[in-house]
């Protein structure tokens, strides 16, 4: 029997191993490309590859009275302009990377019909240095509902 020593294992199964490459020790780890690195020493591409800016589901629903048109907002029911509820519920549902710096969120609301809106949103920022941008189309549902609360309130309000 012939033994060999761990050294001579891996240049054999590894070919020659020279040193070169590791001299400064900094490599991706996922793909082994030299720096600049971020500070999870990986390369741009393989960042890119593995982060997302933004996060956003795909859908959204929001209550409105069917009644009264009000909106139901943290638990009350409120008047609110459409721009500024789907502002709202973009700040509720969108979740942006931690390390995110200078994150900027730009929507657009397309209406397709009198419950149904389909909302664009633009998210760009800086992640460990380089800019990302996403896209989400979001379909945003108005599921009728009666607002006991808002117009019982109302009826009081209304015999006073």
């Amino acid at each position: 029997m012939h033994l060999q020593s761990l050294g001579t294992l891996l240049t054999v199964s590894m070919g020659a191993f020279d040193g070169r490459d590791m001299s400064d020790g900094e490599f991706c780890i996922v793909c082994g490309a030299s720096p600049p690195l971020t500070t999870d020493r990986m390369c741009e591409s393989c960042l890119r590859d593995r982060t997302s800016l933004s996060v956003m589901p795909e859908r959204i629903q929001q209550d409105r009275c069917s009644k009264c048109g009000f909106h139901e907002i943290r638990g009350r029911w409120s008047v609110i302009d459409s721009n500024d509820l789907a502002d709202l519920r973009i700040r509720a549902n969108l979740g942006v990377e931690d390390r995110a710096k200078q994150v900027s969120v730009e929507f657009a609301v397309e209406e397709i019909d009198d419950r149904t809106s389909r909302l664009h949103v633009d998210v760009s920022g800086i992640i460990e240095g380089y800019e990302f941008s996403d896209n989400h189309e979001v379909f945003y549902r108005l599921v009728m509902q009666f607002a006991r609360q808002a117009h019982a309130r109302q009826v009081r309000i209304s015999r006073q």
